[in-house]
């Protein structure tokens, strides 16, 4: 199983993809797009799980990823406090935070 973090703006969606150890299995920055997102998660080389923080364009995701049988975790922003008190604070980090935090919280 793998875990995607995903950061969502209006233009760009940064994607970290983790698996069940914690190791980086694919990172990408894309267009917000439906096209481009699932381009991404057909790449992987197996079944993805993802989350992505609460925004107020999350929607069509949901519906994207639906489709593609990826199930999507939606985080609420106020208790993914990592990401709030990381030092270096960068799209790909915040991603990157999402997937590792979900894999911890899946996997144990």
């Amino acid at each position: 199983m793998l875990y995607t973090g995903i950061d969502l703006h209006k233009r760009t969606t940064v994607l970290a993809t983790v698996d069940e150890a914690g190791h980086v299995a694919c990172e990408a920055s894309v267009p917000s797009s439906r096209s481009a997102v699932a381009a991404y998660f057909a790449e992987l080389p197996a079944a993805s799980r993802a989350t992505v923080e609460a925004t107020s364009c999350w929607y069509w995701l949901r519906d994207l990823l639906e489709r593609e049988r990826v199930p999507l975790t939606l985080a609420h922003a106020k208790f993914v406090k990592a990401i709030a008190y990381a030092k270096v604070k960068t799209d790909a980090v915040d991603a990157l935070t999402l997937a590792q935090l979900y894999r911890a919280v899946q996997v144990r």
